[in-house]
């Protein structure tokens, strides 16, 4: 991906970075376990702070 990865030079990538590179929970058969429960603390959370 990177021709020389000890330089700071943008030119030096080759290929697009890939969709998901980086996916916090992941995707598809391998996500997170505990994706459900973020996703549930993070509405509760939402929720407390909207009332």
């Amino acid at each position: 991906m990177i021709d020389r990865p000890a330089s700071n030079d943008p030119s030096g990538a080759t290929e697009a970075p890939v969709d998901m590179a980086w996916a916090p929970f992941g995707r598809g058969a391998r996500n997170c376990i505990g994706f459900a429960l973020a996703q549930m603390e993070l509405t509760l959370i939402i929720a407390r702070v909207a009332l």
